[in-house]
């Protein structure tokens, strides 16, 4: 069986919501600015694509962050 991997995570952010500015910010700390892509699509849209790290061994790690990421954002969407 082949190891699993981390599949690529896209987030919008709306910048002109201080929060979501915030947000992005803390989350492309959060995955690492080595393996973030910033996507400008207008002045005050970003996407964020968090890509896996090569090596299998941060799978575990991608996850734990990725849950963080989207636990954050269901927790902004609720608000």
């Amino acid at each position: 069986m082949a190891p699993q991997t981390t599949a690529q995570l896209l987030v919008v952010y709306d910048l002109r919501d201080p929060d979501a500015w915030q947000a992005a910010h803390r989350h492309r700390n959060y995955w690492g600015k080595t393996h973030t892509h910033v996507h400008y699509l207008e002045e005050n849209v970003v996407v964020l694509t968090f890509r896996p790290a090569p090596d299998s061994r941060w799978q575990a790690w991608e996850q734990k962050r990725s849950e963080w990421i989207l636990g954050e954002l269901e927790q902004s969407e609720a608000a």
